[in-house]
């Protein structure tokens, strides 16, 4: 059988345009979609109280094969709306793996789950999934020895862990 694949095709001129289509499609969509779910990210701020399919369908663009843009935009820009998200993992209607999987490697996503830690912005006891996600990711990064580039941020949250166990301890000493 003969195929009648061409492999100059794909150098093309009109095949590039239409790939470039296709990108720009792409990104058109997602932004589309983005400006739909900051609208559902403000309803949920809004009127949610905590309502738990309403949380699913938040966490849904969370997950790690998704752009780490909506993630941001949960965690930094509206980061109110954690004290909502109040989800246990049993009532998670996905599969929870892929909110752990892959590992984040956003810098600045790291950072913020350090400061929600340490500030007690999310506690295991109220939002049990959200504080297992920071600490699953944080944990990775701290102790993923391939990752020279950032030792400096490794070494100022490990400073920033210290010092807290440091004022606890101190505080309890005290009370």
């Amino acid at each position: 059988m003969s195929s009648n694949y061409d492999p100059s095709a794909i150098s093309s001129p009109g095949f590039c345009r239409l790939v470039g289509l296709i990108d720009l499609g792409i990104r058109f969509e997602m932004n589309r979609f983005f400006f739909s779910y900051r609208s559902l990210v403000d309803q949920y701020e809004a009127c949610s109280f905590g309502d738990i399919l309403y949380s699913n369908y938040l966490l849904v663009p969370l997950q790690q094969i998704y752009d780490v843009h909506l993630r941001k935009h949960v965690w930094i820009e509206h980061s109110t709306i954690l004290k909502y998200l109040r989800l246990k993992p049993d009532q998670v209607l996905f599969s929870l793996e892929t909110l752990f999987i892959p590992y984040e490697n956003d810098l600045e996503i790291i950072r913020y789950y350090s400061q929600v830690l340490l500030n007690g912005i999310i506690k295991k006891s109220i939002q049990p999934l959200l504080y297992m996600i920071a600490i699953h990711h944080l944990n990775g990064f701290l102790f993923d020895q391939t990752r020279t580039d950032q030792f400096n941020l490794q070494q100022m949250i490990m400073k920033d862990l210290q010092m807290i166990s440091i004022n606890e301890k101190v505080l309890f000493e005290v009370l």
